[in-house]
């Protein structure tokens, strides 16, 4: 169990500007709705096996302001207007990072891998200058700046990426050449072994099911979505009662996999307590306060995977991602894909209704020093081994299907080929043989083949829907993935954005 850094180690965090997003002080029926939580009681048993000591995570989002919480925390990039990236404006990114490594104190709140270092990179902004029509003049992010954040923070080390933000995109003859742009990005990271978890987006007028969401939808990225708020209660699903996925959590074709989507507390920027929500800048200058906005959206789901990766990666160094991806894999929902900390570093799904306490002491706990090829401890080795008997008779039935169906599909297909050649061979039989006449005249008769553009002339079947096209000098803007009550987020692309800027200086 980690312990809580003592006074003389407590990064003092700076005062926020007036323009900027504060918090809301959390009272004691937040913390006791943490505490009493199941995600918080699964992070305090994980903590026994790993607290993701010597594991990076980077977190590409609104900036990281410094904390008393967050004591292993480095500003690397700011991709938005180089002030510095340990500076968050919105206090989205903040949280995120506290979810993910907020050391532990008497309070009982906790991140999930509280001895990770967070590598913060801004990216994204929801609070730039706009002009009349309602326009950013700042810089607020883009898929350029996007995929540059992935790849600097590969270059700087990361072991685990974080993205609580989305892009959407509804034009179909744009979104080939906006996905090679973050297929690129995400196939650098999965080069170097660097595992990219993101919200899996929130569903809004701008942003609708159906709609491609990046990063959430490009192959190779954990994608998160989030379960419904009253995650506190517990469910078996052989009874047959699931945590629900969210109405607003928006669904893509990778692997499901869900967390918590409400946060009651988190690390709010500017302060060294805990809030319950997000205040916004308007409370400092009106006489009748605004409730805050609560940590909720998928932006809340992702970094509690990201940070069940840093607890993994600690127990399997030499795992590459694919093999960490596989890990969390084996142990999430298959109905509902929730996921949870100690089920993770145990290779138990506590929703299994199993003793975690009873099963390791049986069992022994994950073994750190079994890494090579992606070999767990014994607990991974049970597990997989009763997964593989309790699917045996499931995969025998299955492949006496498939051979069945394909010895009907062969007879049916040799039947047809002989009814085919019967037929073949009486129509030749009753027709006369043509004259040689007829056939010079038949061939005369045919129309000229038709002439061929010249090289270089645009061929009119391109601007069809599907057709390979260009890619697009304008991409959709980035906006974190919190989602305030009974409005819906801006993570949608707004008309007529900037061209997507250079690569990011000094980019490989």
């Amino acid at each position: 169990m980690p312990e809580a850094p003592g006074p003389e180690h407590r990064p003092v965090p700076g005062p926020q500007p007036p323009e900027c997003q504060t918090g809301a002080e959390a009272d004691e029926k937040a913390l006791a709705a943490f505490r009493d939580s199941v995600l918080a009681d699964s992070m305090r048993k994980a903590h026994k096996f790993a607290t993701g000591k010597g594991v990076k995570v980077a977190v590409i989002d609104t900036g990281v302001s410094p904390h008393p919480r967050l004591q292993h925390v480095v500003g690397v990039a700011d991709l938005l207007d180089q002030r510095d990236a340990l500076h968050d404006c919105d206090g989205h990114g903040t949280a995120v990072a506290g979810i993910i490594a907020a050391t532990p104190g008497e309070d009982g709140f906790t991140g999930v891998a509280p001895d990770a270092t967070i590598m913060a990179i801004r990216q994204t902004t929801s609070l730039a200058e706009r002009d009349f029509s309602g326009m950013p003049i700042d810089k607020t992010g883009d898929l350029g700046t996007m995929a540059d954040a992935i790849k600097v923070a590969v270059d700087h080390g990361a072991d685990i990426i974080n993205m609580s933000l989305t892009a959407c995109d509804r034009n179909p003859f744009d979104r080939r050449g906006h996905y090679a742009i973050m297929k690129e990005a995400v196939d650098y990271a999965e080069q170097h072994n660097v595992v990219v978890v993101v919200g899996a987006g929130n569903e809004s007028s701008l942003c609708e099911q159906g709609d491609h969401v990046y990063p959430a939808h490009v192959e190779g990225v954990v994608s998160v979505s989030a379960i419904r708020d009253d995650w506190h209660t517990f469910n078996d699903v052989e009874g047959g009662t699931v945590l629900p996925l969210t109405e607003w959590t928006l669904r893509g074709p990778n692997r499901l996999v869900s967390a918590p989507g409400t946060a009651p507390v988190a690390l709010p920027p500017g302060s060294s307590g805990l809030a319950r929500g997000i205040m916004p800048p308007e409370n400092k200058k009106k006489r009748y306060q605004i409730d805050p906005d609560p940590y909720m959206g998928t932006s809340y789901a992702a970094p509690v995977i990201a940070g069940s990766f840093a607890l993994l990666k600690e127990l399997y160094p030499q795992d590459t991602a694919a093999q960490l991806r596989q890990r969390l894999y084996n142990v999430s929902d298959p109905l509902t894909g929730y996921t949870d900390p100690l089920s993770v570093v145990t290779h138990v799904n506590v929703r299994s209704g199993e003793n975690v306490e009873a099963w390791v002491a049986n069992h022994g706990a994950p073994d750190p020093s079994s890494n090579q090829s992606g070999s767990g401890g014994k607990g991974e080795q049970v597990q997989l081994a009763a997964e593989e008997e309790h699917n045996a008779p499931k995969r025998a039935v299955l492949v006496a299907i498939v051979i069945l169906s394909v010895g009907v599909a062969l007879w049916w297909g040799l039947g047809m080929r002989r009814n085919a050649r019967k037929k073949s061979a009486t129509t030749l039989a009753a027709t006369p043989a043509a004259a040689p006449a007829a056939s010079v005249a038949h061939a005369a008769a045919q129309p000229p083949p038709a002439a061929q553009p010249p090289p270089g002339t645009p061929d009119p079947r391109s601007y069809l829907p599907g057709a390979p096209q260009q890619p697009s000098q304008r991409t959709p803007k980035t906006t974190s993935q919190h989602r305030p009550p009974n409005t819906p987020p801006a993570n949608a692309p707004r008309p007529a954005q900037p061209p997507t800027p250079p690569p990011y200086p000094g980019m490989r």
